[in-house]
């Protein structure tokens, strides 16, 4: 079965994805680590909670069987290949992959990682809903699924799925690092894996989280970094004067407006057009200093994607209020029998992208003539869990597997374990029905392009831009390549120098 592509960038074939891991060397022993500050560390080496499977991969601990290349891509790593069988799939693993203690990553192996993430994890189960896998033999697992899956290499590109062994009290991954000092959310030191089945990294990794974007910026600049991640872009001149390389990369992050339609007046399907149609996308791309306005939820590279920019329209978004009871004061606040239109607009203090935004967002809505409170929150998670909000606004990868059912299965659907918002439609569940029962590729850009279509009628969640990272790197990374995401931060290559 050929690999499939899902963007308008050429397919690289098996050789091109064989290239990125040279075989290599053994790592320099005394090579001093290579320093990478960014805006998040593993809170758990454990894979099973929430977001493990992100945090390893992108630390290069964890690896997935299936990933998206640098070029969007969806290609092989651990696996070579999956073919289905019937309503299951039978996939083949690369031969000669080790766990980092020297174990062989086999069939067995697999089938036990894939059932445990899925038994343990929602997020696992998104796509997939049961999954039962069976070692056929040592390189080949067969996978059933509960629900229809029609293009396994993307399900298992999943980030949740990361292959891994327990062993007494521990997790054993295939990445070309091994962590050998961790202090959660905070700090790791990563060694490079001797065992691993592509090209081993030249020198240890120390990674730092700093939280506050300012001390991402002055630590770089001190020389107490080689690699500082996710900057404010207006710190990038003056860092470049300092010698230092500035680096950026439109990612497949989307930054999002999701509204919680559990609370009046957000279950009107006109109040929720109206605010989407009140946000200028073009203001805040130049406010935060990067990106691409939102043409849907994902990335506009991708087939699956319509070609323009959502619309901005506050004309059409008064029209839509006025029409749902919310007529305009003097005062310049929209009300409905005498009680204004306030609305808890919530975001993170992680980013500074969403730090710059809010002012900007906030003033957008109050033209509206909306009442709006901004608040701000260092966790997504219990805000979500405890449902305080109005709006919120985050970003995502929302093409992390290559294929646009990611996000769709795991925020959309009324059963999906990140539906935090009360969105329950029946021609949503419809479409997504039958987007799980197509394997053609041009059939389901089809349905994915139907499905953003019908999203912007109904407006759960209203996309804002295409987020652009921004780094710094010292002359000593120059070669460094910036994935189009924060899946893969640390990278083998690394500090090699051709």
């Amino acid at each position: 079965m050929p690999f499939i592509g899902y963007t308008r960038r050429s397919l690289l074939g098996m050789a091109g994805a064989l290239a990125l891991f040279p075989l290599a060397a053994g790592a320099q022993e005394d090579a001093a680590p290579l320093r990478v500050i960014s805006y998040f560390a593993a809170s758990t080496l454990d894979p099973h909670p929430g977001g493990s499977g992100w945090f390893l991969q992108s630390h290069g601990v964890a690896e997935t069987l299936f990933w998206v290349d640098d070029d969007l891509t969806i290609q092989p790593k651990l696996a070579t290949g999956a073919e289905p069988d019937g309503d299951a799939w039978i996939v083949s693993l690369r031969p000669g992959v080790r766990f980092s203690d020297g174990s062989p990553m086999n069939a067995e192996a697999v089938a036990m990682a894939l059932t445990s993430l899925n038994a343990s994890s929602p997020r696992a189960t998104g796509s997939t809903g049961t999954i039962t896998a069976t070692a056929i033999d040592p390189l080949r697992v067969r996978i059933e699924t509960e629900r229809p899956v029609p293009v396994m290499p993307a399900v298992l590109a999943e980030f949740p799925l990361i292959m891994f062994k327990a062993v007494d009290d521990t997790w054993i991954y295939t990445g070309p690092y091994t962590v050998a000092e961790f202090e959660p959310s905070s700090r790791l030191l990563l060694e490079p894996n001797p065992h691993y089945w592509g090209q081993v990294p030249a020198a240890p990794v120390e990674l730092r989280r700093l939280q506050d974007p300012q001390s991402r910026v002055l630590a770089v600049q001190a020389g107490e970094a080689d690699l500082s991640f996710n900057l404010p872009p207006a710190s990038l001149d003056r860092l470049a004067a300092d010698g230092l390389i500035p680096l950026s990369v439109v990612t497949t992050k989307t930054e999002m407006l999701f509204m919680n339609l559990t609370r009046p007046p957000l279950d009107d399907p006109r109040v929720r057009q109206a605010i989407a149609l009140g946000v200028d996308r073009e203001m805040l791309v130049e406010a935060v200093g990067g990106g691409l306005p939102a043409t849907s939820l994902f990335h506009p590279d991708f087939d699956f994607a319509p070609n323009e920019p959502l619309p901005h329209d506050p004309f059409r978004a008064a029209d839509l209020l006025e029409d749902a009871g919310w007529a305009m004061g003097e005062d310049g606040l929209r009300r409905r029998d005498g009680e204004p239109f306030s609305l808890l607009l919530r975001h993170t203090t992680r980013q500074p992208d969403a730090i710059t935004m809010a002012p900007v967002l906030q003033a957008q809505l109050q033209a509206l003539g909306l009442q709006v409170e901004v608040r701000g929150y260092e966790s997504t998670q219990p805000v979500l869990d405890a449902g305080e909000f109005d709006l919120i606004y985050f970003n995502s990868n929302t093409v992390p597997s290559g294929d646009g059912a990611f996000i769709l299965d795991q925020w959309l659907r009324a059963d999906g374990p990140r539906n935090h918002f009360g969105y329950d439609s029946a021609p949503f569940e419809d479409l997504m029905d039958r987007l799980g029962e197509t394997r053609d590729p041009a059939a389901r850009n089809a349905l994915l392009l139907d499905i953003s279509a019908l999203l912007e009628e109904e407006v759960p969640v209203t996309p804002l831009f295409a987020v652009e990272f921004h780094m710094a790197l010292t002359p000593q990374l120059a070669g460094y390549v910036a994935h189009p995401s924060d899946y893969f931060i640390v990278r083998p290559d690394m500090g090699i120098v051709d």
